[in-house]
């Protein structure tokens, strides 16, 4: 959901009073419960964007006085009944005079004398008085400035807590009565009303004030539109009005089930659904989502929209709309539109550890950098770099396919659930498939020896591998049923008898069934299936001593099946010996 409207409406919601009059702990709670109830209209996606500018810090604390957005333009203030005006002649003898502008519209100067004020400018005025003033005091200057603007009465209606009448003055616009209007919880119900709730008890739909479509309009039957989430976030002053004598403005209020939205997502600041308003286009929706990331591709931006019973995808320069190159492109409801990120080579980064050059991080591109080019970037292997022991770790991935953190495990159990369950395994085979999942490791499937030798192909890596090169000790580890298991010098060419020897020979419980552990892979040879390399583990078994009960467990099956045959046997030849 939106999460820009909940700044606008914070932000209306701290300027609300002209007197520099502190905002209360009560106003800021009211404040609060009128943004969560606008945003629970949205779903779960208006949660998440309290959530969102709360951990911006865009949601401000209340101002303890009101700040003017602007010098009053001389030119633009028009002049009404209750404007207090200031009027400084500078002669011989200063004089300073102040009046309120009557009802009738007229001001009144003492020793100077009366003037129609109602409806002009502070300049036209001023003009005025100073041609009265040059002739009663020769030689003098004058200075007028707005003392006080006036106050009136605004009315509120729709879906606001306190409809009806609200003080304002000539300086404020909608959105400091929009929040007055708000300010406060709605008031007690009458009788009628409690009549009717006793007859009709189904629960009232809450208000939900919208802040994008609100209607001000003005006591000569003209009106203009207001989009507070506009004026906030783009600054456009014309969706927030000044307000005048008379005016009435109409809250919209907000119907989740047939509400109009816009969305934008992508390269932008703040992606998210939107409340439509007629007035929208691209280039405004682009700046409430406060602009794009570094690399938004602006010149191929595109509008999903759904119109004739189909979806149409339709794509427009961006860029050229906000340079006035190009004419804006008005938005419908339901529209959604996507900011691309431009195409680029990305970046990551693996890392080499061991026995190479330079060991340490290196910049790839990922899925296309190799092996090679990483181990050439490390300056190659040293001498004593052991190749068959090389591996390559890749880090797990998290459901959006990006490399976790190393200190954030994946959750294996219950990777390995999703595994099992779609599976037709037996006891047996589930049994044996934890065993080997609780050995496995995000090793890349590599021989470094192969692919080193243009035996095997080159490996593509990603961004997060981890290359790890170990140094050849130069040894080999005899164990099991040994004198003295260790590890042993390695000599090439020498047979793993010799190295039995060399660890003082087999002992008495040993099976003679030697195996050979290969360095990296771990797998069981046969003597006779491989040389003894740098690096290999040589095991001795140990003969197992098996009690009478497992004696007797193996030898009963046997003579239980002798002795069937031989019964069998004996029926056999006395049925054929009969007569």
């Amino acid at each position: 959901m939106n999460r820009c409207l909940i700044f606008a409406l914070v932000f209306s919601c701290a300027a609300i009073s002209y007197g520099q009059t502190p905002a209360t702990s009560g106003a800021d709670e009211r404040r609060s419960a009128l943004m969560r109830s606008y945003f629970s209209a949205f779903g779960s996606q208006g949660q998440s964007s309290i959530e969102r500018l709360n951990a911006l810090s865009l949601l401000p604390e209340s101002f303890p006085t009101l700040a003017l957005e602007e010098a009053i333009n001389p030119d633009e203030y028009v002049l009404n009944a209750g404007d207090v005006l200031e009027v400084n002649i500078f002669g011989s003898v200063p004089i300073t005079l102040r009046s309120m502008i009557s009802p009738e519209g007229t001001l009144s100067l003492r020793t100077i004398g009366i003037f129609e004020a109602k409806g002009k400018s502070l300049t036209q005025l001023k003009k005025e008085l100073e041609r009265a003033v040059t002739r009663l005091y020769k030689a003098s200057s004058l200075g007028l400035s707005l003392y006080q603007p006036r106050s009136f009465l605004v009315m509120v209606s729709g879906a606001v807590s306190q409809r009806g009448q609200h003080v304002a003055t000539a300086l404020d616009r909608v959105d400091k009565v929009f929040y007055l209007a708000n300010a406060q919880d709605p008031p007690p119900p009458d009788a009628a009303q409690l009549a009717a709730r006793r007859l009709y008890p189904e629960t009232p739909p809450p208000l939900r004030a919208s802040l994008r479509n609100i209607t001000l309009r003005h006591r000569d039957g003209t009106t203009e539109p207001v989009d507070l989430i506009r004026y906030f976030m783009t600054g456009d002053r014309r969706f927030n009005p000044r307000l005048r004598e008379g005016d009435v403005i109409e809250v919209p209020n907000l119907q989740p089930e047939n509400m109009d939205l816009v969305g934008i997502d992508g390269a932008v600041q703040l992606p998210a659904l939107y409340e439509y308003s007629r007035y929208d286009s691209l280039s405004t929706l682009y700046k409430i989502a406060l602009g794009a990331t570094k690399h938004a591709d602006l010149e191929h931006v595109q509008i999903t929209r759904w119109q004739n019973g189909q979806f149409e995808r339709l794509t427009y320069n961006l860029a050229d709309i906000l340079a006035g190159k190009a004419p804006d492109v008005p938005l419908l409801p339901h529209d959604r539109v996507q900011v691309r990120l431009k195409s680029f080579a990305r970046i990551g980064n693996v890392s080499v550890r061991g026995a190479v050059v330079y060991p340490g991080f290196f910049a790839i591109e990922s899925q296309k950098t190799t092996l090679k080019e990483v181990i050439a970037m490390a300056g190659g292997f040293t001498p004593e770099a052991q190749l068959s022991a090389a591996r390559i770790f890749r880090r797990p991935k998290s459901d959006e396919g990006v490399p976790l953190p190393a200190n954030i495990p994946p959750d294996l159990d219950f990777i390995r659930q999703q595994l099992i369950r779609t599976g037709d395994l037996d006891a047996e085979e589930i049994a044996n498939f934890n065993l080997e999942f609780g050995a496995r490791r995000n090793y890349v499937s590599a021989d470094f020896r192969a692919i080193f030798n243009n035996q095997s192909p080159d490996i593509v890596l990603e961004d997060g591998d981890l290359i790890i090169v170990p140094r050849d000790a130069g040894t080999v580890y005899v164990f099991g049923q040994v004198a003295n298991p260790g590890y042993i010098k390695y000599v090439p060419g020498r047979t793993y008898k010799e190295y039995i020897a060399l660890a003082g020979g087999e002992t008495n419980e040993s099976t003679g069934d030697i195996r050979i552990l290969k360095a990296g892979s771990y797998e069981w040879k046969f003597p006779h299936e491989t040389a003894v390399e740098s690096g290999d583990w040589i095991f001795v078994p140990k003969k197992f001593q098996k009690t009478f009960a497992q004696q007797m467990a193996e030898i009963t099956p046997v003579v239980s099946i002798i002795s069937t045959l031989a019964t069998l046997a004996l029926l056999i030849f006395q049925v054929f010996r009969q007569p």
